[in-house]
């Protein structure tokens, strides 16, 4: 099995997965969540719970749909990248409420939290800086390992 499709098919698990959570969980979320007003909380937790949905389509889409009459796929490329990092933040800035939660609203806990989401964030971008130079991209594109699938720009 190539390295694409293992790829391709862990992508699958993971939406499959996905999938199945909200689905055990959407009665919980409509009973807790919905009624509420809307705040930093909520607005975080819908971020977090609906944008994986969007990124996994978007996701699914670049390894199986033929893009080759688009003359750039850079615009879907950066939009997924984007959906994919306010995903990820909101994840962490859910934790984050959470931690904070559970210590009893300790601010030297919130301090430390948000320092150590702030240094991590930062490292993520410069490793992401410093492999993007050293890596250019391929000539397909950020997708190109999705060829075997489908003839993608």
């Amino acid at each position: 099995m190539s390295a694409a499709s293992t790829g391709l098919q862990t992508a699958q698990y993971f939406t499959v997965g996905a999938i199945y959570d909200y689905c055990l969980t959407i009665a919980p979320e409509v009973q807790l969540i919905w009624g509420r007003r809307w705040n930093v909380i909520r607005i975080t937790f819908t971020l977090t719970r609906y944008l994986t949905f969007i990124g996994a389509a978007m996701t699914t889409y670049a390894a199986v749909a033929d893009r080759s009459k688009f003359k750039s796929c850079s615009t879907f490329n950066n939009a997924s990248k984007a959906l994919h990092m306010i995903s990820i933040i909101a994840a962490e800035g859910l934790l984050i409420f959470r931690t904070f939660a559970f210590w009893r609203q300790s601010k030297k806990m919130l301090i430390w939290l948000l320092t150590l989401a702030a240094t991590c964030i930062a490292g993520s971008v410069g490793l992401t800086k410093v492999v993007d130079s050293l890596n250019p991209p391929a000539p397909g594109g950020i997708y190109a390992f999705y060829r075997t699938r489908s003839s993608l720009c």
